[in-house]
């Protein structure tokens, strides 16, 4: 939710991606791109889509928080 690497390798820790479509300062298509370009180096990598929120309500990403503990419970149970 804070930050990107632009790299095309693999990274080790699986992520949970949260990006707004209105986000002002960064593109969703660059975040979409650079998840898709780490999935293909072999990268564990979710990204959630918030459609109508912006990069300055980050208080607001409540559900996508929410959903993103689940799925790390998720990881959790796997191990």
């Amino acid at each position: 939710m804070a930050s990107g690497y632009p790299v095309k390798k693999k990274i080790g820790v699986p992520l949970y991606v949260i990006h707004g479509t209105k986000d002002e300062l960064f593109q969703l298509k660059i975040t979409e791109q650079w998840v898709a370009n780490t999935r293909n180096a072999g990268s564990n990598v979710t990204l959630a889509v918030n459609k109508e929120l912006s990069h300055f309500q980050a208080c607001a990403y409540v559900d996508e928080l929410k959903k993103a503990g689940d799925w790390l419970k998720q990881l959790w149970q796997k191990q």
